[in-house]
Formats: structure tokens, sequence, C-alpha cells
């Protein structure tokens, strides 16, 4: 999976088929994952599914075997009695996590903004 940018997750996140998009993750609804497995089963390849989802594989991930993939994952879970779905409370930990380090990076980008400004006023007084 590649790193998205935030153009890119707006896009994503506009598609009724996806729940959330972190920079490097995107987390689809319960029911696009139901819908998926059920059409996958019933002979419908994974890039098909993805495609008529209005999902672009080859702008979302650098592996051609991404929806195949995933989907095998899903499956996998479906079998072993496992929820399909990402837990809610993992997904809201992600998203919290992220905007954590939006609000830390937007902080030290003002912080050193500051200091820059600090230290151009400090050579102002030396030289002038």
């Amino acid at each position: 999976m590649k790193n998205f940018t935030k153009e890119e997750r707006e896009i994503l996140e506009k598609n009724p088929n996806v729940k959330s998009v972190t920079i490097n993750q995107i987390y689809y609804t319960e029911e696009f994952k139901e819908k998926a497995i059920k059409e996958y089963l019933e002979g419908k390849s994974a890039n098909q599914i993805f495609r008529e989802a209005g999902i672009n594989i080859e702008e979302i991930s650098v592996q051609s075997s991404y929806a195949s993939s995933i989907l095998s994952k899903w499956r996998k879970r479906k079998q072993n009695g496992s929820n399909v779905h990402y837990q809610q409370k993992q997904v809201k930990e992600n998203k919290t996590a992220y905007q954590k380090l939006l609000q830390r990076n937007e902080y030290l980008e003002a912080e050193n903004e500051f200091l820059k400004s600090e230290s151009e006023l400090r050579l102002m007084w030396r030289n002038g």
C-alpha cells in the first residue's frame, strides 16, 4: 500500500464503500466486505469487484494483487468465524493516533517557525 496524499484520502473517503482512510490504510465498510466476498465466491474477479465499487487499484496500491490478497484475508477471517471487519475501536484508535501525529507535526512546524524568527531577531539586534 502506498502513502496517500490529503487529496487522495479525501477522494477515497467520498466512496460509499470506504469507511475511512489513514495515510497508508483504507478501511472498507462492512457492507462492501460482505458483498465483495459473496461476489467473489460467485465467480467475479477481485479486480472487477473493486473496479465496480469505484476503487481504482492502480491508484491505491503498487501491488497488482492488492484486490485478490485483501479479499483472501476477508474470506479467511469469515471462514475462521472471526469478524471480517476491523473492530470499530481499532479504527477509532488509528484515527486518534493519526490526528495526534498531525497535531504534533503542526505544533513542531509552528515551533520551528518561531525559533527561526527568534534567531533572525537576535541576529538583527547584534548587527543593528
